[in-house]
């Protein structure tokens, strides 16, 4: 199996120094939350989010709804971080279109083919590697989505302790409702790291094209999510 890439991985630009503008203060406070987040916790894998979400439909308070089509799929290998970058698009209801990160860490590449490293990649550049078989049970994870599900029932307890949330922090939410049994049930009342039927998708997505590897059949867990 071979990627070809229509761009060549980012490249870290030279950091500025940060002058006293509103604008230089906020990419600050970025970067210092980044820095904050760390790496994700060995523990935390795709598998490993598959198995909390087995428990979604007894602990959380709704279901996933129905799976959305995943387009647009961009893959960013880095091989300097051994690092493997996915971003893909979902269009929700009413066209509103939701942007997904899934971010692999510790994959492995090698500049010759071996019966670890089959997956050949190619570079604009002409330059070629060979990656490992991305392995959901063993790769360290870090998810985003834009979609309101992933916001409002994930990206809190994704992000501290679990470390499984790409990116910087999102908007702190605040509840403008009566709690239960007066108003709305509680999104996430167990406090499990997990992703949404987007990023559901787009691990499905990977798995039919072969770069991906689960122990769990996220069909199974996206029926099982939705069991009443």
């Amino acid at each position: 199996m071979a990627i070809k890439l229509t761009e060549q991985s980012p490249k870290r630009k030279p950091k500025k120094p940060e002058g006293q503008t509103r604008s230089g203060q906020q990419r600050a406070a970025r970067q210092k939350i980044r820095r904050a987040l760390g790496r994700p916790a060995i523990h935390r894998n795709i598998d490993g989010l598959l198995d909390q979400i087995k428990m979604r439909r007894r602990l959380l308070s709704h279901g996933m709804g129905q799976m959305r089509s995943i387009i647009d799929i961009r893959q960013v290998p880095v091989p300097q971080s051994n690092q493997f970058t996915f971003h893909s698009k979902a269009v929700g209801e009413k066209g509103v279109v939701h942007k997904q990160v899934i971010n692999l860490y510790d994959v492995g590449f090698s500049d010759k083919k071996d019966r670890n490293h089959t997956i050949k990649i190619k570079f604009p550049n002409n330059l070629v590697k060979y990656m490992i078989r991305l392995r959901g049970d063993i790769l360290p994870v870090q998810v985003r989505c834009s979609c309101l599900d992933y916001y409002f029932t994930w990206w809190w307890y994704n992000r501290d302790p679990n470390k499984v949330h790409a990116g910087a922090r999102m908007r702190p939410y605040v509840r403008k409702t009566l709690p239960p049994p007066e108003g709305y049930p509680f999104r996430n009342v167990a406090h499990i790291p997990g992703f949404c039927k987007h990023l559901l998708g787009l691990v499905l997505k990977l798995i039919k094209m072969g770069l991906l590897v689960t122990k769990n059949d996220p069909m199974t867990v996206y029926r099982n999510a939705n069991k009443k």
